[in-house]
């Protein structure tokens, strides 16, 4: 799920409504800086040494991934470019993984 930005607060206190922009405002600018939060986990997914296409849903070309936890002793790399719905990974030894897409 593509990360989510903060909303416009309304309501009858102005002052209220002023710090609300103020602080949505400053997290928005956080969140669009660091493409690392906009990503997706992809869970249980199966590699071995043949090239397998990990559907991600970002609906963009990814910026990175980084795999956050295996079941083996094992390399996993991207053999070749990623696309807006797939991140081509291969892996050293057959081994289940967790990638975070972002």
């Amino acid at each position: 799920m593509p990360l989510q930005r903060i909303q416009k607060l309304h309501a009858d206190n102005q002052a209220l409504v002023r710090v609300a922009d103020n602080l949505r405002i400053s997290i928005n600018r956080i969140l669009d800086s660091i493409p690392f939060l906009d990503g997706v986990l992809a869970e249980n997914v199966a590699l071995t040494t043949a090239t397998s296409n990990v559907s991600h849903k970002l609906g963009r070309t990814p910026v990175g991934w980084l795999v956050v936890d295996k079941s083996a002793d094992a390399c996993v790399w991207r053999p070749s470019a990623a696309d807006a719905t797939i991140l081509p990974l291969t892996a050293s030894a057959a081994v289940t993984v967790k990638v975070w897409i972002f």
